[in-house]
């Protein structure tokens, strides 16, 4: 029988003005059929006069419907709980002004909640960036309307609280605790839950447009020491003492995991010092004996919030149960074949263990396999033995240590098993399959294989995915967990690729995507013919800025007479001043993102990349260069922006893009990336300078520019390839902006400069430029962003003296024989760690750690008129291997040797 809903009252926050006339045009325009009987109270805790000119006219527009209450700075709990009323209402629920709701999502809510036995329900909501354009998150990959027991299913714990609805008699006699500084919302959301039982999940969904707890860059809570020690061992630890259920250790666990989550690899916001960290691990570990172990492994593996790698709660269980790793056996259990601990907790199906395929290699004599084992984390590694069986003929494979590292807070916590199996292809081109397995302690697994980077050509969602390699076709079957070798003719040609467009449409994420997919890679085989004999170049900088190596390089090479069948084309965004010029001389520049920018780059042979995820430049965004792997055959050579001279080896690995030549400027650079968690063979690691460096010859103009990299944690970290990064308002907040605020607007700094006659020059990192607006200015000191017209080659050769932190363009600085003053707070680590370059033996000018060194440093080097002292004089030459303006052509032969030896294999 259905219950009584007659009336339904939403408490609604308003905190936001942005999105409000967007929150209510999707409650009243696209709910019509459940708006009898609706209450929607504003809780209005901005008061401004914008606000509440808003909420009158909303409320003017809605008449009864719509009543607005003065909530000046109150926060959403301490707003919800001074108005929070069940009377004369049946339901009720809780949002803000950045909750929308899409058609019929509300209507579809109030009913379930009106015909379910269960006294909440919710709606699953897509999480998207501040400005409303890129989906973060979504929960449930296939929501559908059913009845979650959150006993049994606590997996699908919905952490968002304006995604519900309520039945008013639940919510009578609750109360929020305004004392909590954070989540005190969600504490009255999981004590609903807990009191429920159960909730109805409809499939409808809506919008939260605000920045959430899986948004590790942008969530406020994330920068606030409080939030976390402080946090776990008061309230969290606390709650869980009071609260047994499933569901409430579930969601403590899952607050405990965000924490790890916006601090995972480079996203660490190096908020602590070893001795407060230390003091984190240890609330987290006396939070976690609360916890029981299947709820820790359940999160890990069966859970739809899969927020963190799911080694990271096999070290939850190990911390919780002091450090002892468990003894894992193999055993039958409901889910099937599964490591599990002694006394039967799962760790992880068998069925979940599997290779991630980076890279497939058609070379000489051989198949190349990269990859890694997923999810083998609890194994000995030392044990495991990967190999590829071919008929009756098995080849072993190479454990190797290039880069599969997670890292929380600064710190390993797990590594991937990482291989490479070179097959002769004589074997697989004989058998007609091949398979991958793996063998420990005397079991033997044949493993599913999922393909992972553009390189590895296939991909397991479409059976009929294939690649060509020599005159035979190799594809997947995932059924069988088997790849499958087949002769090419023509007539097997065209079904393969009629198949591979039926797979698009039928198993594609969009059918609509798969069918603009189609004409692309029709025109791909009709062009063939336009580039049959050309060997195909090309390469890119900034997409929204030019002036760097891969623009040196271009131009470089078509400028050369001797070039042969070389054609080069250059990528970058049509409405910059490069595109014009490139394009009007020499005619082979690519828009990003356009059509003929796609088609050109599947009939590249080499990629000269100067940053990496070389797909997305060529137009091929992860949504879509699934549908084209089998076409990306180009071998990449790694021109860099910078040097690698840091620990980058997460990024310039030879497996990110599976790179195959790299050109280095220093020695010191060549003996960084020679490590073997880079990957590289020795003969892939070339000394040839950078192409930007030939533009770089010294024209002093008397001013001293201060130019420091950025960091990855004071961003927003929501731009897209193309873009300018998004404004942050976290910014201002951050370590990085105080330091370097209080810099610019030093007054001894600034009157020693008048002084001497110098100028300042503060030039922001292009990623940072959108914060400009933060800064404090003066009449003295410049601030340019470097996303704008900003000409490196200029603004470098005219600067008298260089302050920096960690920047790769300290080394076009030196190259022209320049000062430089380095600035290390204690309290700003660098975004990596230091690799090749000692900056203390080896940097070329003084390291200075505090505010006044830095000031003292710069006013004397004034002093001075800028001399460079011939200590770092020395060590700028002993640095780089050339000092001449040669460095293109150095490149330009060896890749052509790389090209000519290719051919002739």
């Amino acid at each position: 029988m259905a219950k009584k809903a007659d009336r339904c009252r939403l408490y609604l926050y308003l905190d936001q003005e942005k999105y409000i006339e967007e929150c209510f045009k999707g409650l009243f325009e696209h709910n019509r059929d459940a708006l009898s009987s609706l209450e929607v109270v504003i809780l209005d805790s901005l008061m401004t006069e914008k606000s509440k000119a808003l909420s009158a006219q909303i409320s003017q527009r809605h008449g009864q419907t719509v009543r607005v209450v003065e909530c000046p700075g109150m926060s959403d709990a301490q707003a919800y709980e001074a108005n929070l009323s069940t009377e004369q209402a049946d339901q009720i629920g809780f949002i803000k002004a950045t909750t929308i709701y899409e058609a019929g999502s509300f209507a579809a809510l109030r009913a379930a909640l009106s015909s379910s036995d269960c006294s909440a329900a919710s709606l699953e909501p897509y999480y998207f960036n501040r400005n409303g354009t890129e989906k973060l998150y979504i929960m449930f990959e296939e929501p559908r309307d059913q009845v979650i027991d959150l006993n049994d299913q606590v997996q699908y714990y919905q952490p968002y609280p304006g995604g519900y609805l309520f039945d008013a008699a639940l919510v009578e006699g609750m109360h929020f605790d305004t004392t909590l500084k954070f989540e005190a919302v969600n504490d009255m959301l999981i004590r609903l839950l807990e009191k429920a039982g159960a909730y109805h999940l409809n499939k409808k969904r809506l919008i939260a447009r605000e920045d959430l707890e899986v948004d590790g860059y942008n969530y406020p809570y994330l920068y606030d020491l409080d939030w976390y020690t402080p946090h776990v061992s008061g309230y969290i630890t606390s709650f869980l003492q009071e609260h047994t259920s499933r569901i409430a250790q579930f969601a403590m666990l899952y607050s405990i995991s965000i924490k790890f989550l916006g601090n995972q690899n480079d996203r660490n916001k190096a908020l602590f010092t070893p001795a407060q960290k230390e003091e984190f691990y240890d609330a987290v570990r006396a939070a976690l004996q609360f916890i029981d172990d299947d709820i820790i492994f359940y999160n890990g593996y069966f859970s739809m919030r899969r927020i963190m790698p799911r080694p990271m709660y096999f070290n939850f269980y190990v911390q919780k149960h002091g450090g002892i790793q468990p003894k894992v056996v193999f055993a039958d259990t409901p889910i099937g074949r599964a490591a599990t601990t002694e006394d039967g907790v799962i760790i992880e199906p068998v069925s979940a263990m599997h290779v991630e395929m980076h890279a497939i290699n058609n070379e000489k004599d051989t198949l190349e396999l990269w990859g890694f084992l997923r999810n083998f984390y609890f194994m000995d590694y030392d044990k495991i033995r990967i190999s590829v069986l071919a008929g009756s003929q098995r080849t072993g494979g190479k454990r190797n240590e290039i880069y599969s590292l997670s890292h929380f807070f600064g710190d390993a916590v797990s590594k991937n098993y990482s291989f490479m199996v070179s097959v002769p292809k004589d074997q697989i081109k004989n058998s007609g399959s091949f398979c991958i397995e793996c063998e420990y302690e005397g079991n033997t697994f044949r493993l599913p294989v999922c393909f992972e980077k553009p390189q590895s050509h296939l991909w397991e969602i479409f059976p009929n995915a294939y690649w060509r390699f020599d005159k035979h076709y190799l594809k997947y079957d995932g059924r069988e967990n088997l790849f499958v070798v087949k002769k090419c003719n023509p007539l097997r040609g065209i079904k393969n690729e009629l198949c591979y467009w039926h797979s698009m449409i039928k198993y594609g994420i969009k059918v609509e995507r798969s069918l603009k997919c189609i004409p692309v890679r029709l025109l791909y085989f009709m062009s063939k013919p336009f580039f049959a004999g050309k060997e195909i170049w090309i390469t890119y900088d900034q997409l929204f800025k030019g002036g760097d190596n891969g623009e040196y390089f271009y131009r470089y090479v078509s400028e050369r007479k001797d070039k042969g069948k070389v054609r080069i084309y250059y990528i970058v965004n049509k409405n910059t001043r490069e595109y014009k010029e490139l394009q009007e001389k020499y005619g082979t520049v690519l828009a990003f993102n356009s059509l003929k920018n796609k088609l050109v780059s599947l009939h590249a042979d080499y990629v000269f990349a100067t940053r990496v995820a070389v797909n997305i430049y060529m137009g091929y965004w992860q949504q879509t260069e699934r549908y084209f792997r089998d076409m990306f055959n180009s071998r990449v050579f790694c021109l860099q922006h910078g040097l690698t001279i840091q620990k980058i080896a997460q990024y310039q690995n030879r497996l990110f893009d599976n790179t195959r030549l790299y050109f280095c400027v220093s020695p010191a650079e060549i003996d960084n990336l020679r490590r073997p968690i880079y990957g590289y063979d020795e003969k892939e690691l070339l000394l040839t300078g950078a192409p930007r460096y030939d533009g770089l010859v010294s024209k002093d103009k008397h001013f001293i520019l201060i130019s420091p990299t950025w960091r990855r944690n004071v961003t927003a970290g929501t731009n897209k390839k193309g873009s300018n990064h998004g404004y942050s308002p976290n910014f201002k907040h951050t370590e990085y902006f105080r330091i370097y605020n209080s810099l610019i607007n030093d007054e001894r700094l600034i009157e020693q400069a008048r002084k001497t006659g110098y100028k300042l020059i503060y030039l922001i990192h292009p990623i940072l430029s959108p914060q400009i607006k933060d800064f404090d200015t003066n009449d003295y000191v410049q601030i340019l962003p470097g996303a704008g017209n900003v000409s490196y080659e200029k603004i470098l050769s005219e600067a008298s003296l260089m302050l920096t932190d960690h920047s790769g363009i300290q080394f076009d600085f030196a190259y022209m024989r320049k000062p430089l003053v380095y600035y290390h707070p204690d309290t700003l680590p660098p975004q990596y760690e230091e690799g090749g370059l000692k900056y203390e033996t080896m940097g070329f000018g003084p390291v200075c750690r505090t505010h006044k060194q830095v000031v003292d440093a710069l006013c004397d080097y004034m002093e001075k008129n800028c001399a460079l002292p011939e200590e770092y004089a020395e060590r700028i030459e002993s640095f780089f291997a050339f000092n001449d303006h040669n460095n293109c052509q150095r490149i330009y032969e060896a890749a052509k040797a790389y090209t000519e030896k290719l051919n002739c294999t």
